[in-house]
């Protein structure tokens, strides 16, 4: 009995000192995950800890040059198009379109899978079209410039800008991505 009595207590001492433990010790900070911290080593080209309005446009720039495939000093919607769904192969958003679409052959019982099919592709076009009109294809526009690019509000940008001086320290932009999910740049 007294074998017992002791293997309890010495079972549950970890447990009952978690609390105390717990009430003393500050709160850890939490860390940014890595693709924030990739993203952000990415953009501060100068390795300051700072991200200023000359990294952001370099940035700005160097993906209208990556999007811009033909090299004509222009971006047109197809161009623009494209490019987001080449950025999109194989991330798990479009990994996971693929496996519900293979559900839908016969594994299901084909009940609504066209109605869900449907509903997807109208929401991946509602996305498309709110990602050209943050490029700048709005009232008709189909092709833009560099400088017409280039003069697009960047909001999570503003937004990761805390104390709105115009740079973004790496304490603001982990904040932000931690808010957003990591991909600050938009």
């Amino acid at each position: 009995m007294k074998t017992l009595l002791l293997a309890t207590t010495l079972a549950l001492a970890p447990v009952l000192a978690l609390p105390a433990a717990a009430a003393t010790d500050p709160a850890p900070a939490t860390t940014p995950s890595p693709r924030a911290q990739m993203m952000f080593w990415y953009l501060d080209r100068n390795g300051d800890g700072v991200i200023d309005a000359a990294e952001i446009t370099a940035w700005r720039t160097a993906r209208f040059a990556s999007l811009d495939t033909n090299g004509d000093g222009k971006l047109t919607r197809d161009e623009a198009i494209a490019g987001m769904k080449g950025a999109g192969k194989g991330g798990k958003h479009r990994q996971g379109d693929k496996a519900m679409e293979a559900r839908g052959d016969g594994k299901g019982d084909g009940k609504g899978d066209a109605a869900k099919a449907e509903r997807r592709a109208e929401r991946r076009e509602k996305r498309q079209e709110r990602a050209l009109e943050r490029l700048g294809f709005t009232d008709g526009v189909t092709e833009i410039t560099v400088v017409e690019f280039l003069k697009q509000p960047m909001p999570m940008i503003g937004r990761a800008d805390a104390d709105k001086n115009g740079s973004i320290t790496k304490e603001e932009f982990f904040a932000a991505a931690g808010k957003r999910g990591a991909s600050v740049p938009n």
